[in-house]
């Protein structure tokens, strides 16, 4: 997992066999909570491994590899503000993504594995991509790697894309990007996008009150590389509204069947 100037040995990896701690998940009365917790039952999800990135800072950061047979790709994914690897939005994510093939490596940003509230700047959580990144293009083989984030990770992954234009990534994908603060819309967050020299896909929710969707629509048609597909009365966080949603498609399983055509039409578009 070389870095251009750093060698292989700047980033040390230590693996760890055992499978994830099971999460609970506490429904109650919370349709949503049950309907997550359906998602993870009723699939048979690959056995997820703990592993351990050791960043070039001297920090260790938890990641969670969930990688189903015969996947043919793999996706670097990003969790959100307040959302840890193991918070059920992101085992959602990743199992969604492995019920279509794709494998994940989702990890915690510095912050978060410290416990703190505050989420890490642009610089750091910039420098933590490039070493997970690296760790994950030792895990991809011969598979290709996309970069995705939930949220606030998925607009990092952005930040870290506009960055390093030569990087080893076929596409980014965006769940839930948040274009602006809720009730205070704009697109300053989206400035740096133009630099994103990848694919991109933004999955977005038709409710999402950090995602204005006019903005957002006139933000991704400015896009070349930017297709937008609207997850249908999905808020932020992927809950819908069932009553009015029309699709009885799972919010989950859709995004992900979506983030799986995205990719496999880049690798065979990258294969002619």
């Amino acid at each position: 997992m070389d870095l251009p100037g750093l060698g292989r040995s700047a980033i040390p990896v230590r693996r760890v066999s055992q499978p994830a701690s099971r999460v609970r998940l506490h429904t109650g009365v919370n349709s949503f909570m049950i309907e997550i917790d359906n998602l993870r039952k009723n699939r048979s999800m690959s056995r997820e491994q703990q592993l351990t990135i050791e960043t070039r800072s001297g920090l260790s950061l938890a990641a969670l590899y969930n990688n189903p047979a015969d996947s043919q790709s793999l996706v670097l994914l990003a969790h959100g503000a307040g959302a840890a690897i193991q918070h059920p939005h992101m085992c959602a994510i990743a199992t969604a993504l492995a019920g279509k093939g794709i494998a994940s490596l989702r990890f915690n940003f510095p912050y978060m594995q410290a416990g703190r509230r505050r989420t890490d700047n642009v610089q750091i959580c910039t420098a933590t991509f490039t070493d997970a990144h690296a760790f994950v293009n030792g895990l991809s083989g011969s598979r290709p790697v996309f970069i995705a984030g939930h949220s606030f990770g998925g607009r990092m992954a952005s930040h870290y894309l506009a960055e390093n234009q030569s990087s080893n990534c076929r596409g980014l994908i965006c769940f839930s990007f948040p274009l602006h603060p809720s009730s205070k819309p704009g697109i300053t967050r989206a400035s740096h996008l133009s630099d994103v020299s990848v694919p991109m896909l933004f999955l977005s929710g038709s409710r999402d009150s950090l995602a204005e969707p006019g903005l957002l629509e006139s933000v991704v048609s400015k896009l070349d590389l930017a297709q937008l597909h609207w997850l249908d009365t999905a808020d932020h966080s992927f809950k819908p509204l069932k009553r009015t949603r029309k699709s009885e498609e799972n919010v989950y399983d859709e995004s992900a069947r979506i983030a799986s055509n995205f990719s496999r039409e880049i690798v065979l578009q990258n294969s002619k």
